[in-house]
């Protein structure tokens, strides 16, 4: 009968006992291991259902070494002999050379958790919702981070990218079908953990943010649309997308009016703004001030403008993101409060005004362009602008 070996190489190198329990490399051999020699163990690893030649061997761990590279071959086999007899004292021997090939001892079964979590993974799909929900469930446990944390071996950095692309794949499906299950905390802790890989990748918000509501905890769907909205600025000069706005819509009604008594709801309905400054919102929330002000306008004679603003760097190049924040801080105090805008790309703002004039909102522009150049008189940035007068006749 095979022994069975289980090792993890997900998140670093760990074995399974013969209790059952997993001890990692460092708690069976202390942290002498060289990064070399744990890459050249991880690569055997990852290729013991077949025979590894020396050539292919020396290619990928000497690669242009002209002294004698089959000499360090040998030197790093023994190292890796005495390193199994270490961490597997009770293995037979594991390593096997035939004829300048090297491979795993027959009589012993190697079980790596990265073989089952693609195995895991493959099933899923090919599985109904409910045997495919389990499938994804365990691959998500078994995925703990890199192969080898920070190791720099190139043929390591795209094998983590693959295994990385498919938990985010995995998480995604999960956190959907979780959701439409309405296993709100299971959705929170996968959403939570792929949101640490992947923070740009908006289904996590969005289930996120669905499940902290379905939870009665909308505050804290709030606080994570913020944050999410802020990393999405400062690292991608991105703004949340539609759905992104709807979840946060629902998660802001949903926190204001939690067993508030009709009293409470008029009181927070008519409270004054917190900042005098102009309204900076979401496309999708601007979008629907602008319908409503369209209404408005089948009934009324005032005037109102929509402007759309460009941030142009130096030579028409694209802004910096320095500048663009400028921008952003001149029209929250260059505007009115009742006047919306909004960021629509990488330095275009869309900007209602109104009951203004195409000629009165020509005025506040150049006044926004003239705070800005005052403000930041180095910035070598321009402004430039388009006025669209509104109406609500056809």
């Amino acid at each position: 009968m095979k022994q069975t070996i289980g090792i993890k190489l997900f998140g670093g190198m760990s074995v399974r006992s013969e209790d059952g329990t997993w001890k990692s490399m460092e708690e069976l051999v202390g942290s002498g291991v060289g990064k070399k020699q744990r890459a050249f163990l991880t690569y055997l690893l990852l290729h013991h259902d077949r025979r590894i030649s020396s050539v292919e061997l020396i290619e990928h761990f000497w690669p242009g070494e002209s002294k004698d590279p089959a000499n360090s071959l040998k030197n790093m086999m023994h190292k890796i002999r005495v390193l199994l007899r270490e961490l597997l004292p009770d293995a037979p021997e594991l390593l096997a050379t035939r004829s300048g090939n090297y491979e795993w001892n027959p009589d012993v079964s190697l079980e790596l958790d990265v073989e089952h979590f693609e195995q895991l993974y493959h099933e899923a799909k090919r599985q109904g919702t409910a045997d495919g929900m389990r499938d994804k469930l365990e691959a998500f446990e078994l995925y703990a981070g890199e192969i080898l944390p920070g190791a720099s071996e190139e043929w390591l950095d795209h094998l983590n990218t693959y295994y990385r692309t498919v938990y985010i794949d995995i998480c995604k499906s999960l956190a959907v079908q979780l959701l439409d299950e309405q296993r709100f905390e299971e959705v929170t802790r996968v959403c939570s953990r792929a949101y640490t890989l992947a923070p740009e990748v908006e289904a996590f918000t969005i289930c996120f943010m669905h499940a902290m509501v379905g939870s009665g905890l909308s505050g804290q769907a709030v606080k994570h649309y913020e944050s999410y909205r802020d990393m999405l600025w400062r690292q991608f000069d991105l703004v949340p997308s539609a759905a992104v706005e709807q979840a946060y819509t629902l998660a802001v009604y949903a926190a204001r009016n939690a067993e508030d008594t009709e009293e409470k709801i008029i009181r927070q309905l008519m409270a004054p703004p917190e900042q005098r400054e102009a309204f900076q919102c979401g496309l999708l929330v601007f979008q629907n001030i602008v319908r409503l002000e369209l209404r408005h306008l089948e009934r009324s004679e005032r005037p109102s403008t929509v402007v759309l603003l460009h941030v142009e760097g130096e030579d028409s190049a694209e802004p910096s993101s320095t500048d663009i924040r400028r921008a952003e801080r001149v029209l929250l105090q260059s505007l009115r409060t009742g006047d919306p805008f909004t960021r629509l790309n990488l330095g275009s703002f869309a900007l209602l005004l109104p009951g203004a004039s195409a000629e009165n909102g020509r005025i506040v522009m150049e006044r926004v362009i003239r705070d800005f150049h005052s403000n930041y008189p180095r910035s070598r940035a321009s402004l430039r602008y388009s006025v669209y007068p509104m109406t609500g006749r056809e």
